[in-house]
């Protein structure tokens, strides 16, 4: 069989039956055609032709002469074959069929035969079958679909062609065209790995089965390697999305933190140290603030209080411990970093003790000790 498609198929690149089916199996509609056939109840199904879909016609032709065979219906002669395909077809679909019918005779398989082929003449036109091989050459492999299962479509599709117009009622493909077409459609990549496999394409030892089977393996390793190339890639970007993408960014992410820092540091205002000693001046330069934690003239107001939540002196870790049930001690281990230990005295001990309010304390030197 010559591949080589003709003038008028180089024109186009369509296909009358694609290589992915545009009805699916779950799309179409079976019909139960039954017969009894010496005393034998036969019941076969066959699908329902719905539409003007080129394949759906074409398989329509193929499954009804299968099923007219003498291992299924057995119809055997003209006018049992005229009474049993209209049943195959849909309401919308009848009209044609009767179109082609009218005035014909309908007493033998010959007849029918050609009302067959009339039929099919009404939805494809003379080079649809050059250009249905022109498709099949030019065309790659679909990538959701697996070596096998295009290597069973393509034998299919050479089984419906048989009945498309000027195929003469055979495949138009051998063997070998399927197979050279079926590498035709492998990548390149593939082809290179069956070149060094040393098998010959053009040997008759190397069948579509081996060709199959071997790119069939490639296949499988692609989707393995490209499965773990996007698990790879998934955690790079986990990675990246929490750590950041390169240690030269995140030397200058660091560096940029240090800045600001810096400047941050620089910049901020620091209030000035809570003097506690009634003869100095505190941060407003006046003397006998009052606060209502540490008492009157203790030399800061509550505003600048270690214990006020507001306060740039606030210190969480300050706590009070009981010296005694009418004393506290001020727990000099986490006073507030805002207060200097240093400008403490080296001998005295700050107490706080209880005066007015529950929450008002005087503040004074504990010289008892």
């Amino acid at each position: 069989m010559n591949l080589m498609p003709s003038a008028t198929a180089l024109t186009t690149n369509s296909s009358i039956i694609p290589l992915v089916p545009l009805i699916s199996e779950e799309q179409r509609k079976y019909i139960k055609l039954q017969r009894v056939v010496n005393e034998e109840k036969r019941t076969v199904h066959i699908a329902l032709l719905q539409n003007h879909d080129r394949e759906s016609i074409l398989r329509l032709v193929k499954d009804f002469q299968e099923v007219a065979s003498v291992n299924q219906l057995h119809l055997s002669t003209g006018p049992l074959r005229f009474a049993f395909f209209p049943k195959c077809l849909a309401p919308n679909m009848k009209d044609e069929w009767d179109v082609v019918i009218d005035g014909k005779p309908q007493t033998s398989l010959e007849h029918f035969n050609q009302c067959i082929k009339d039929y099919v003449k009404e939805y494809f036109a003379s080079t649809d079958l050059a250009d249905q091989k022109n498709y099949l050459l030019r065309t790659k492999k679909p990538y959701k679909t697996s070596c096998t299962e295009l290597s069973s479509r393509l034998r299919y599709i050479n089984s419906l062609m048989r009945w498309m117009p000027g195929s003469n009622g055979q495949n138009p493909l051998s063997e070998d065209d399927v197979k050279t077409i079926f590498y035709s459609m492998m990548p390149e990549q593939w082809k290179i790995v069956f070149a060094n496999t040393g098998k010959d394409l053009t040997e008759e030892t190397t069948t579509l089965k081996d060709l199959t089977r071997i790119f069939q393996t490639q296949e499988d390793f692609s989707k393995k390697k490209r499965s773990l190339e996007e698990s790879s890639s998934q955690r790079g970007n986990h990675a990246k999305k929490h750590k950041g993408t390169s240690r030269r960014d995140t030397e200058r992410n660091d560096s940029e933190f240090r800045q600001n820092s810096r400047k941050f540091n620089n910049n901020k205002h620091k209030p000035r140290r809570v003097d506690r000693d009634t003869n100095r001046k505190n941060e407003t330069g006046k003397q006998g603030k009052d606060c209502p934690m540490h008492g009157n003239n203790c030399g800061h107001d509550w505003d600048m209080c270690i214990f006020n939540h507001a306060s740039p002196n606030f210190n969480r870790n300050a706590i009070y411990k009981k010296k005694s049930d009418a004393h506290l001690t001020y727990a000099d281990d986490v006073v507030s970093n805002h207060v200097k230990q240093e400008d403490r005295s080296s001998d005295s001990h700050w107490v706080e003790k209880p005066v007015g309010e529950p929450n008002n304390y005087d503040m004074y030197e504990d010289e008892s000790e």
